[in-house]
């Protein structure tokens, strides 16, 4: 009798197991008008993602994508993002919009709780995830989403620069995927979105002290450039030495270029707040981007870095804070 309760008891607990890991994806209906992709195959592929890195999760196992109709590319970006971080869907029935980007097509406001290997990590555990998929239905890329306030930012005031709203979610998957590749260590495919001959420059704050009959302190920026080569060999080494590479973007701007002709170049500022096991730092990072006409992603021609405040510890202003005015575009 004894071991029969006991065996009732596994089964119960089993039974519980398996149903607390399953997830039920469905699409908003209201957002499938002229839609191509076959919506019952799409959402039961969600689903099993879905299911699946909660079963990772919950048995601390590695991720087992096999089955799921995903890209190659994908899949190896998850499972690098798994290899330092797992996460676990918070909700086992999720009815989200269907919304078309430039690329493609992505589900927003999926709710996840990471779960950190080791106690290095030290940033938000309760985040959003964004699952991106082409015209067939096939996942194209897990990653996670901006703040609610960024993502407002971009979308709501961003309307005044980029009317379609397509190129708008277009611009904001950038910055999630951009963000994404620092977090995911993935210096590969941050070679690919930096041009060839991309400028990058980093600035520091030194104070300076003025000659006359009045001393006085002030500050000055100096500017460090280097070319895309060095930039990412340097950055290979911090991601080598670090398990965690956690960059959080904020106060997200988006300005796109007036001049005729060159209406595909844009310049995004972004409020940076950079973690690794052992190092911090905020501040403010501009890039300047070309949108393609090939349908491939943006290709960035200038990242600059300088710190948000100045060597007296007061914040940056703003005429000091670089922006596509500062440079020229031929």
């Amino acid at each position: 009798m004894k071991n029969r309760i006991i065996s009732l008891i596994v089964a119960l607990s089993t039974c519980f197991t398996m149903h607390s890991q399953s997830v039920s994806f469905g699409f908003d209906g209201s957002s499938l008008a002229n839609i191509p992709f076959n919506v019952a195959t799409t959402e039961a592929n969600i689903s099993s993602l879905l299911t699946e890195i909660n079963r990772a999760d919950r048995t601390r196992s590695s991720l087992n994508l096999s089955s799921i109709n995903m890209e190659d590319n994908a899949k190896a970006k998850l499972h690098r993002f798994w290899a330092n971080m797992h996460f676990s869907c918070d909700d086992s029935s999720i009815k989200q919009k269907c919304m078309q980007d430039a690329q493609g097509y992505q589900v927003r406001n999926i709710n996840v709780t990471l779960h950190p290997l080791d106690d290095t990590y030290h940033g938000r555990k309760n985040k959003t995830i964004v699952i991106s998929f082409n015209r067939s239905g096939r996942i194209t890329g897990v990653r996670t989403a901006l703040d609610s306030h960024d993502y407002a930012s971009v979308m709501g005031e961003g309307g005044r620069v980029v009317e379609d709203e397509r190129q708008r979610l277009e611009i904001l998957k950038f910055v999630e995927d951009f963000r994404n590749y620092y977090n995911d260590k993935d210096t590969s495919s941050l070679r690919k979105i930096f041009s060839e001959d991309a400028l990058i420059i980093t600035g520091s704050v030194i104070k300076m002290q003025t000659r006359g009959e009045v001393k006085a302190q002030t500050n000055k920026i100096i500017y460090k450039q280097t070319d895309r080569e060095t930039y990412l060999k340097n950055l290979q080494g911090i991601f080598n030495r670090n398990r965690f590479v956690d960059v959080a973007f904020d106060e997200i701007t988006v300005k796109r270029n007036g001049a005729s002709g060159k209406e595909r170049f844009f310049g995004v500022t972004l409020k940076q707040k950079w973690h690794t096991d052992h190092y911090s730092d905020e501040g403010y990072v501009f890039l300047l981007w070309e949108f393609r006409d090939n349908g491939e992603p943006p290709i960035i021609h200038v990242r600059a870095w300088q710190p948000d405040k100045y060597a007296d510890g007061k914040p940056m202003k703003q005429d000091d804070i670089l922006d596509m005015n500062d440079f020229k575009i031929p």
